[in-house]
């Protein structure tokens, strides 16, 4: 992002340095590291930090919501304390037409996938992302203890287990997971290839991994075991605990289609959008910068 946004090639950015640029204010693009959050503190100075905490009371985060052109700005970059987790979500406000539109659209676009043509071929997808030995405080429990909590559900099903491909996994997180496929024969542990478990699946089961929010576009509902700003749509064992969330899974069907376009489109910044500049502007005055 760095490069792009310094040649002037970053959509979002571009569309930042306009909204600023209508009251006077500048944009100084610094490269992401603690001397630079350091600096922004010391200088306490408006700023933006792409998925670090503000640095100061004058720092907001930013963040893509998932999937591009989408954007949040926030005063956090806990996303479980982002504001469209604390909103309401009320599919009665949602065009049904708008929203099969938008569904369709980004499914194909993203995953070239239309999301009336999947299939449930009786597997249960375990989205992993990182410290998988290591309960963090958003969580429930660790990755390995909801891979054992799925395992023993699992009735009979076969449970994929999929390591991120970008994470660097401890030998002695590999060694437990190892000794988890060895006690379990129905568990195949396997690096990326999100799609085409998403199209077969019954069902995901993550900590808070975008994965269950992907999943939407194939409408395969989701199990999530940690706090999440998309957690609306999903079956979240914090609230309703393990042996509920595996009991109604199956037969979870919220309205997909409506929330991916209240979640992605309504609650978020859209670049690519005519009227991006002014979200940006209005964003940021609402979240107390003094723009003109």
């Amino acid at each position: 992002m760095d490069k792009r946004a310094r040649a002037g090639d970053h959509n979002f950015v571009s569309k930042l340095q306009q909204a600023l640029a209508l009251s006077g204010w500048t944009l100084d693009i610094c490269t992401a590291g603690p001397v630079d959050t350091w600096t922004a503190a010391d200088a306490d100075e408006y700023a933006l930090f792409l998925m670090q905490e503000p640095a100061h009371a004058k720092g907001l985060s930013l963040r893509v919501a998932y999937l591009m052109p989408f954007w949040r700005i926030e005063r956090t970059a806990e996303r479980w304390n982002f504001d469209v987790a604390r909103a309401d979500f009320d599919p009665s406000q949602i065009d049904p037409a708008e929203a099969t539109r938008f569904a369709k659209y980004w499914a194909k676009r993203k995953f070239n996938a239309d999301p009336d043509d999947t299939r449930r071929d009786g597997t249960i997808y375990v989205a992993l992302q990182g410290h998988i030995g290591e309960r963090r405080s958003f969580q429930v429990v660790s990755p390995l203890e909801m891979l054992r909590d799925t395992l023993h559900r699992a009735d009979g099903r076969r449970v994929i287990a999929g390591l991120h491909p970008k994470e660097q996994y401890s030998g002695s997180d590999m060694r437990k997971l190892e000794e988890l496929r060895r006690a379990h024969p129905l568990l195949d542990v396997t690096t990326g290839g999100m799609e085409t478990h998403l199209r077969g699946c019954d069902f995901v089961v993550t900590e808070n991994s975008s994965v269950a929010l992907m999943a939407m576009f194939f409408r395969k509902p989701a199990i999530v075991f940690a706090k999440i700003d998309f957690h609306h749509a999903m079956l979240n064992v914090a609230d309703i605990g393990v042996d509920k969330a595996f009991d109604l899974v199956e037969r979870h069907a919220p309205e997909w289609d409506k929330y991916l376009l209240w979640f992605l489109k309504l609650t978020s910044i859209n670049a690519g959008a005519p009227e991006a500049s002014d979200q940006i502007a209005a964003r940021l005055r609402v979240l107390g910068w003094p723009l003109e």
